[in-house]
């Protein structure tokens, strides 16, 4: 099996460290043709924790790639073009943050994983590890434009972002509990999986019926809404996105965002959402 994995830091260096080791972990643990990229968006001088970062790439076969802070998906089709990737070569390429940490059987699962033609995408369990709790699915059911919208609206004031952020967290402990959002998911007769819109963006898995088209990741928005356009792209291409839940990654919750200031968070949403809804 040929996995490429490509991993964006923005200033996660620890985060970096905790990510790689269980990469490397989990590919001593299976028989997987591994390429992983940790492609640095970060904006700080050399410091002990990237020498630190840099030297783990080297131990483990990986590779370090200095980027200018171009954003999340930018800053990986930048990478591809850079460094000559050819994505054709691999079962699945995965793009992830490195706020992330693999299971140590997450490649022996992933072998497992019965592929069709029509699958475009794979969304792992991503268990939070503060909440306890699997963000995937990401969006079970595609959106209504007017839904969009409102949520463009929302990310518009601060006092209404507030709002949306608390009634999301606490909507989010009772759904997964409940195991509520997991309901009514699709089910494909071909492969027996659950059938959903989009994955979490935090880590998401591209098959190669996704990754042989050409510009499959012409998103040159700088952060946010990649889940709706990784949905999209399917569904315009035909293809499903499947919740595979025995494949597990832990997640760190937003090393970089939750630092980011409101005001650029709900700015780039906007932008996100705009983009997204000029095409939908």
């Amino acid at each position: 099996m040929n996995v490429c994995i490509l991993a964006v830091c923005y200033n996660s260096y620890s985060e970096s460290l905790v990510y790689i080791d269980s990469v490397h972990r989990a590919m001593l643990a299976a028989d997987v043709d591994l390429n992983f990229v940790l492609i640095d968006n970060s904006c700080v001088e050399e410091n002990s924790l990237l020498i630190a970062v840099k030297e783990l790439c080297t131990q483990s076969g990986f590779k370090y790639y200095k980027s200018a802070n171009l954003g999340y998906i930018p800053s990986i089709s930048a990478a591809i073009a850079k460094l000559s990737i050819n994505l054709a070569a691999y079962d699945y390429v995965c793009v992830s943050n490195v706020d992330v940490s693999l299971a140590d059987n997450f490649f022996e699962v992933l072998q497992q994983f019965t592929k069709k033609e029509n699958i475009g995408a794979i969304a792992p369990a991503i268990v939070s590890k503060s909440l306890g709790l699997d963000r995937n699915p990401k969006i079970v059911k595609r959106p209504s434009r007017i839904k969009l919208k409102i949520n463009q609206l929302l990310f518009s004031s601060g006092f209404s972002y507030w709002l949306l952020k608390n009634v999301n967290k606490q909507r989010l402990r009772i759904s997964r509990r409940l195991q509520t959002r997991k309901r009514g998911i699709g089910q494909n007769p071909e492969s027996g999986k659950n059938i959903i819109y989009a994955p979490h963006g935090s880590f998401m898995i591209l098959t190669e019926a996704f990754t042989q088209h050409d510009n499959f990741l012409s998103y040159p928005v700088f952060l946010f809404g990649e889940e709706l356009y990784i949905g999209e792209k399917a569904r315009k291409l035909g293809l499903s996105i499947v919740y595979y839940p025995e494949l597990l990654v832990e997640d760190m919750e937003h090393a970089s965002t939750s630092v980011m200031p409101s005001r650029a968070y709900r700015s780039e949403n906007i932008k996100a959402l705009s983009y997204i809804l000029e095409r939908y």
